[in-house]
């Protein structure tokens, strides 16, 4: 028992305590009384203490600890007027915890109804969900609540809803349709390109099996983009190439053993600055000439040339290389038609006469798809005297990952085909091209990149935007394909075969930078290539393909509306193609969102007879691991040939319809 003395050495804390509690009350005589009172409160006040636990009796225990949740997906789809598939939900206890445990789904949007079956005092239960046929299609951010057996624990996932399938009415007939392509026939093969830069430097000494998986997309005049430091003259005027044949060598003895060299920008000291662009001023451009002449040295002579400081460099083996483009994007670091001309027919001079072992071909332009064809090209034509062998064009569908799935999609038909088919009138009606052809380079959804701190070109923050290797990339590529190569393009390049060891290669790449592994991006451009063969003339006799016609297709949706891109060709070898692209929206706001489904009945009564058929898909069913963007092979499966063939596309994807006679 404490001492009642000792109590009252504690009374003026308690009086303090007291006056703080009445701040307005009138400070009061002290007495004897008073003290005695103070004696009571003090010994009451101590009971409380000890009965929270602030004496020497009991401790209490502490809090308990909370439950945790886990998801079997992140993620769950719901057509409308359909269900999804249940989500496992996992509940980890703590040792003795057996106390019931409540699921609970938070602000399901109208028309939705979760399902929910909660653990109780188990370890496992489920959630499903259900849309009426007033739900609106899109994606939803949800919260899912575990109560009961101790303090609530929370997990977030995505809900997506579903519209319901529309059907979509094609009809294939047999006529050519000479409107489009090259007097109807099909000749646009793929390709791909690389940076040669030190980020990239150790792709193919780490992986040297790469080459074989580059050498099965079949690509035709590879691109190779020399920048930073491949780019092999220094500030110095020494030479380095050693970065630049790192990429080179492995690539030019693949497939036709025909790249295409872009010399993108100058070397350090002729630009104004070596950002992402380079701004070469007027001043410098014999400079710039001087240099593409020596690079035509050091590739297609036997001798090379001697740098300033004495040095010879020559490249062995001798591997020669027929494409140069002259710099590109000009239009996009402010060089005017005139400005471009003047630095083309420098360059294109200088190089001639560099004494190649082979036959040159120029590039010229390589427009940043930003500026209208129409308003550049043909200032451009009045001034250059030089030798054209193809015209070329950048395209990316936006910049900047918050541009939405309808703003890429969008850009397809309305920015893409036009200025695709105004480049190729241009070709078609200009003199100075007569023997020209038009090349689309570069081509990928998102042009927006990194430049430090967290910001990108077009965004604030930047993300890396998925949808080059998503699910949305096999509705998106397939659509662009269509539409360029019935324009008139000879060519349509992807931005990057691989990127770097950064994430950035989910945004741009075919193949992952450290494994080598594919993503679904490669398998789109794989099958485009094998089910649309195109030989350009320059090729080797190794390379086969049968004669391609484009046929002439109707569909039941609106123009201006379509939903669902068709390309059917008959080939000479009797066979017929039809590629149906899914490149629905499904809902207003989704930014790499799940498409919406879409079933195809594709009329083929006027072909003829067909012995046999297949068909094959590409769409998310072949991502092997959403993280990692890695996607399996598809496959072809065996179809029976019928009057009306249907197709079911179950968002963003394209199907290759394969008949035979």
């Amino acid at each position: 028992m404490l001492h009642p003395q000792f109590l009252l050495h504690l009374a003026p804390f308690f009086w303090h305590a007291h006056l703080r509690v009445i701040p307005c009350a009138r400070p009061l005589k002290e007495s004897l009384v008073f003290r005695k009172s103070i004696l009571f409160i003090a010994l009451g006040s101590l009971a409380l203490l000890a009965a929270c636990g602030g004496g020497s009796g009991s401790i209490s225990s502490p809090p308990p600890q909370p439950i945790t949740i886990s998801l079997s997906s992140a993620s769950a789809t719901a057509p409308v007027n359909g269900a999804s598939p249940a989500v496992t939900v996992t509940v980890g206890r703590p040792a003795g915890n057996t106390k019931p445990v409540m699921l609970i789904v938070g602000q399901a949007p109208s028309g939705v109804t979760p399902q929910v079956t909660s653990p109780g005092t188990g370890n496992s239960g489920s959630i499903a969900f259900s849309a009426a046929g007033v739900a609106t299609p899109g994606t939803y951010s949800l919260i899912l609540f575990a109560t009961g057996a101790g303090p609530t624990v929370t997990a977030s996932f995505s809900l997506t809803v579903l519209s319901s399938p529309l059907t979509v009415n094609v009809t294939v007939s047999p006529v050519v349709n000479t409107s489009v392509g090259f007097g109807g026939q099909m000749q646009t093969f793929m390709t791909t390109q690389f940076q040669a830069a030190e980020w990239d430097e150790s792709f193919f000494q780490t992986l040297p099996g790469a080459t074989t998986t580059l050498a099965n997309l079949n690509p035709e005049h590879i691109r190779v983009y020399t920048n930073s430091l491949g780019i092999p003259e220094r500030a110095d005027k020494s030479w380095d190439f050693s970065v630049l044949d790192a990429t080179l060598d492995p690539v030019i003895g693949v497939g036709d053993k025909s790249i295409s060299m872009v010399l993108v920008q100058g070397p350090p000291g002729m630009c104004t600055n070596i950002g992402p662009n380079c701004v070469l001023e007027p001043q410098n451009y014999p400079e710039f000439a001087a240099y593409a002449a020596q690079m035509v040295q050091y590739y297609n002579t036997t001798t090379g040339f001697t740098d300033s400081n004495g040095v010879q460099h020559v490249h062995t083996p001798f591997t020669p290389i027929t494409y140069w483009s002259i710099y590109t994007i000009p239009d996009l670091v402010g060089m005017t038609p005139a400005q471009y001309a003047n630095l083309y027919d420098l360059t294109v001079t200088a190089m001639q006469n560099a004494r190649s072992l082979v036959p040159l071909k120029f590039v010229a332009l390589e427009l940043s798809g930003v500026t209208d064809a129409n308003n550049y090209v043909p200032a451009f034509l009045n001034a250059v005297t030089a030798q054209i062998d193809v015209v070329a064009q950048q395209q990316y569908a936006v910049c900047g990952w918050q541009n939405t799935d309808e703003v890429a999609m969008g850009a397809v038909p309305s920015t893409f085909g036009q200025f695709a088919r105004d480049f190729a009138n241009i070709v078609a009606t200009s003199p100075k091209l007569n023997n020209a052809v038009l090349w689309m380079t570069e081509n990928n959804v998102d042009a927006d990149f990194s430049i430090g701190n967290g910001v990108g070109e077009c965004s604030n923050p930047f993300e890396i935007d998925p949808r080059g290797t998503s699910p949305f990339f096999a509705g998106w590529r397939p659509y662009v394909f269509s539409q360029w190569a019935q324009a008139g393009s000879h060519s349509l390049a992807h931005s990057d075969f691989e990127q770097d060891p950064s994430n950035m290669s989910l945004m741009y790449a075919e193949v992952a930078y450290a494994t080598g592994q594919p993503y679904l991006s490669y398998w789109v451009d794989y099958y485009l290539q094998r089910y649309f063969p195109y030989c350009a003339p320059d090729e080797p006799p190794t390379c086969q393909a049968p004669t391609s016609n484009i046929l002439t297709v109707s569909t039941s949706e609106p123009a201006g509306s379509q939903t669902v891109e068709i390309l059917a060709t008959a080939n000479s070898d009797g066979s017929v193609v039809v590629m149906a692209v899914d490149h629905a929206i499904n809902g207003p706001n989704d930014d790499n969102g799940p498409g919406a489904p879409r079933t195809v009945v594709i009329d083929i009564s006027q072909l003829g007879n067909f012995s046999s058929a297949t068909e094959l898909t590409i769409d998310a069913n072949n991502i092997v691991d959403p993280n990692t963007a890695q996607a399996s092979q598809p496959a072809a499966v065996s179809v029976t040939p019928a009057p009306q063939m249907t197709l079911n596309l179950g968002g963003y994807g394209v199907t290759f319809l394969k008949l035979v006679p």
